[in-house]
């Protein structure tokens, strides 16, 4: 399977960049373990990544590397709630791992909160927080199921009285994109235009009028908000 990576990295107060790699999981590895190689490759890379950064996430890889074996050595690590991390709005359903003072590893899915909703996108994470050099360093890991170029969507409904709801789980049997062509290169204008189509016609294939839509750009996702009646919509972009 290969996963479309998108790989968070913040050192101290400094702004933070997003890096995008493929990563093949051809030995069926663990999560943590596809987190470690992913950290790895990143801090390999010979051009298009800050020094900073480099000498930042071997650091991390260690950690995980020591996350990753005290979780196998107790599987019974306990179940955090959705645990907010950076950026803001996003946040992890799953395993907390101490593998120090210094450091933690959050391991599970992403959970995007949207008022008071929590929108669960189902696409695993791993978000480790530690310190390098007396620098606190923050790192999140994406691995969407997707191909080159594409972009996986989670479409949600919810009202004032219900919890948010996965579209897909409603089984409606209508037409509803879960994964969209997604160039590279594509400008912010274009990248706006495509996401609020898909999201419109999403939800219109549902039966469902679509108004006052709303988008939110963060480096690791994209939301669109809409109204329709009594439900607030969500389309998830990752």
């Amino acid at each position: 399977m290969v996963f479309c990576t998108k790989i968070y990295v913040q050192c101290g107060t400094e702004s933070a960049s997003v890096y995008t790699m493929l990563l093949q999981n051809k030995k069926q590895e663990s999560l943590l373990q596809l987190g470690h190689l992913a950290v790895v490759l990143l801090g390999k890379r010979s051009t298009g990544v800050d020094l900073t950064h480099s000498t930042s996430l071997c650091h991390v890889a260690q950690v995980l590397q020591l996350a990753h074996d005290m979780h196998k050595n107790n599987a019974n690590d306990p179940i955090t709630s959705c645990h907010v991390v950076e950026p803001q709005g996003l946040a992890v359903s799953g395993i907390n791992v101490r593998v120090d003072s210094d450091s933690n590893v959050l391991l599970g899915t992403a959970v995007i909160l949207q008022d008071q909703h929590h929108l669960n996108t189902d696409t695993p994470v791993i978000h480790t927080e530690t310190v390098y050099n007396g620098v606190p360093v923050q790192v999140t890991t994406l691995l969407g199921k997707n191909a080159v170029h594409t972009r996986n969507v989670s479409h949600f409904i919810a009202s004032s009285d219900t919890k948010c709801v996965n579209v897909r789980s409603l089984q409606l049997n209508r037409r509803c994109e879960s994964n969209v062509m997604w160039p590279p290169m594509l400008s912010h204008f274009s990248r706006r235009v495509r996401s609020n189509a898909v999201h419109q016609a999403s939800f219109c294939n549902l039966g469902l009028e679509v108004q006052n839509t709303k988008q939110l750009i963060t480096p690791l996702y994209d939301v669109l908000k809409s109204g329709s009646g009594e439900y607030v919509l969500f389309s998830i972009f990752i």
